[in-house]
């Protein structure tokens, strides 16, 4: 007898395995701020860190200078 199993994740599922990680092995830097994460956030929020992981999965640093001061830490809330 042949068994089918269907495994379905929805992405806050995903996100919620995830934030287990404690483990912050990631620094963005925006105009000045740090701002430490798990290496897998950051991967998800920004393709070009994904790219540079997929390169060189040392790399855990990311710098970005803006013209417009924003508020970063409001938009890592949502993680």
């Amino acid at each position: 007898m042949k068994k089918t199993v269907s495994l379905k994740h929805m992405l806050p599922d995903i996100l919620e395995i995830i934030g287990q990680i404690s483990e912050k092995d990631f620094t963005f830097i925006i105009d000045g701020q740090k701002f430490k994460m798990n290496k897998i956030i950051a991967d998800y929020i920004s393709p070009a860190v994904l790219k540079a992981h997929k390169n060189d999965p040392t790399v855990d640093t990311f710098i970005v200078n803006t013209e417009e001061k924003g508020n970063f830490e409001r938009f890592l809330k949502l993680f």
